[in-house]
């Protein structure tokens, strides 16, 4: 039996970025990425309501203050599921 190595985390991350990409809205830019997070721009006036959304959901998103990537959110991949949530979450406050 052959053994594959172990996937790397820039492959995940890829991997990841790609299924936030399939899913950009109107106004949200994904980054790519070869980290275990992605960057995602959006629409500052979505920014109360997705920190809303996800407080209640108990996912910890980091909504970035700094200039000039204050209309950005960083968000630390996970497993498939917990990213499917995310993008959920995503779509159904930019649809409002």
């Amino acid at each position: 039996m052959t053994r594959r190595p172990p996937r790397s985390t820039q492959w995940r991350s890829s991997a990841a970025s790609d299924v936030y990409k399939r899913q950009v809205l109107p106004g949200f830019k994904v980054y790519e990425s070869v980290a275990n997070f992605i960057l995602i721009k959006y629409p500052i006036e979505l920014k109360e309501a997705l920190q809303k959304a996800f407080a209640e959901q108990s996912y910890k998103v980091k909504f970035m203050n700094e200039p000039d990537i204050n209309t950005h959110l960083r968000i630390t991949l996970g497993r498939p599921e917990q990213n499917r949530i995310v993008i959920d979450t995503i779509k159904e406050i930019a649809s409002k």
